[in-house]
């Protein structure tokens, strides 16, 4: 039978100070580490905020310190309550503790700069080749990577061309896409690893008949301040699956993985499905089907901004649906530490729409990058401030900015067709 551990399968090195959050279904057997003849200390398996079972009664288990209380999670540094929240659009996982972040001594050394989906691609290709160029660098990730559902490839897919520099993720995230490879013995971010992975985030699937994990397949290097929430699809029982590294062999310290469940549909179901929506089909008339697939109807159900205030901002007569007034500042300030913009914006009260407001600044490459965004105002309130994120990246005391307004009606919540946008100017307080 595989193994699904929610840190390692099997650890002949050190793991310190890591915890995992099980979201799988509670029949499912929760082990933190498989088999152990290393290092396990400082270290929680969390379901439902509450410490369970930490490994598996079948395995192997040398420890230091184990965490099995609940009360006892504050020695990792954190609020269990507070370590982890869904943010943006897509629920991203992110991790909340600014503590959890390693410094990277890249003085005196040639910095390899991601800026790009396509950079990340040569990376992995030049380390898979071999090529001293990215096989020994210090990388630095310099803003999140979006693969849009596609490939992701693994970087060093066998044992000789094991990354062995620096990879320092910089708190950035690698998100949405699939790491599969039919051919590779060890399926993750990174195949073997014999060098440093620190401060990167993974949230994306992974599948393979053969051994699977978030970051790394077989770690004989450090892996530490990374965080994994991963969908695992194992296909063959015989190999193994964790939310981390497969076999540790190194260090991996200050990490957290979130594993989440994978649905299999099985072939009734979906027969049963198809004669469900034949029988929908028949009742309720093909034209009335096509009549609600056209009628543009846009349920956002966003949520209330919940900083928003009320003001006595009055323009007189009520707008149509097509029309928008606003109060916004030209002027927004971001500080990176805080991770807060001050920005002023006024939804009036004769508006009809709610208002979304996001922040979109201009890199140092030229692109838009989206680093803050509001719930919904509605009419007649404001807000001052917007939580920020991906702003490590951005340099220098002040760049061009755009504040992003898209409407939705208040009583529908169908998105309205009149989105409009403003030059803002950007500068920071620290």
């Amino acid at each position: 039978m595989a193994v699904i551990a929610a840190l390692a399968a099997t650890n002949s090195g050190t793991i310190k100070d890591c915890y995992s959050i099980w979201n799988k279904n509670e029949k499912s057997k929760k082990t933190l580490v498989y088999t152990s003849t290393g290092s396990l200390s400082t270290s929680a398996l969390i379901s439902k905020g509450i410490c369970s079972e930490i490994y598996s009664s079948d395995g192997q288990c040398n420890t230091d310190y184990l965490i099995q209380k609940t009360s006892d999670i504050k020695r990792l540094g954190f609020e269990s309550t507070k370590c982890w929240e869904y943010a943006g659009d897509n629920n991203l996982v992110r991790f909340q503790d600014n503590n959890w972040h390693v410094g990277i001594n890249s003085k005196d050394k040639k910095i390899l700069h991601i800026k790009s989906v396509n950079d990340y691609m040569l990376f992995a290709e030049g380390v898979n080749n071999q090529d001293k160029k990215y096989i020994d660098a210090t990388v630095h990730l310099d803003c999140d990577l979006d693969f849009k559902g596609k490939h992701i490839p693994i970087v060093g897919i066998k044992r000789d061309c094991a990354f062995r520099g620096v990879f320092d993720g910089r708190n950035h995230l690698i998100w949405n896409g699939t790491i599969k490879d039919e051919n590779a013995l060890y399926v993750g971010l990174f195949g073997y690893l014999k060098g440093v992975v620190a401060n990167l985030i993974f949230d994306g699937r992974v599948q393979s008949d053969k051994n699977l994990a978030g970051i790394c397949g077989l770690n004989a290097g450090r892996i530490s301040c990374c965080g994994s929430v991963v969908r695992l699809k194992a296909k063959d029982e015989r190999y193994n699956a964790a939310g981390i590294v497969v076999n540790n062999e190194g260090t991996l310290d200050r990490c957290y993985s979130v594993l989440q469940r994978q649905m299999i549909i099985p072939p009734f179901v979906y027969i049963l499905l198809i004669a469900l929506i034949a029988i929908i089909i028949g009742v309720l008339g093909y034209f009335t089907i096509v009549a609600a697939l056209n009628s543009g109807k846009d349920y956002a159900k966003i949520e209330v901004d919940p900083g928003q205030e009320k003001n006595d901002s009055d323009n007189g007569k009520k707008n149509n649906e097509r029309e928008l007034s606003l109060e916004l500042y030209e002027e927004v300030e971001i500080s990176r530490t805080a991770r807060i913009c001050k920005i002023n914006f006024t939804n009036p009260s004769n508006n009809v729409n709610k208002i979304v407001v996001e922040l979109q600044v201009v890199n140092d490459i030229g692109e838009r990058v989206t680093v803050g965004k509001s719930g919904a105002v509605s009419p007649g309130y404001s807000i001052k401030s917007l939580p920020v994120s991906n702003v490590e990246s951005l340099s220098g005391s002040e760049i061009k900015g755009f504040a992003v307004m898209r409407a939705y009606n208040e009583v529908s919540e169908n998105k309205a067709m009149i989105d409009t946008e403003f030059p803002v100017k950007v500068s920071f307080s620290d």
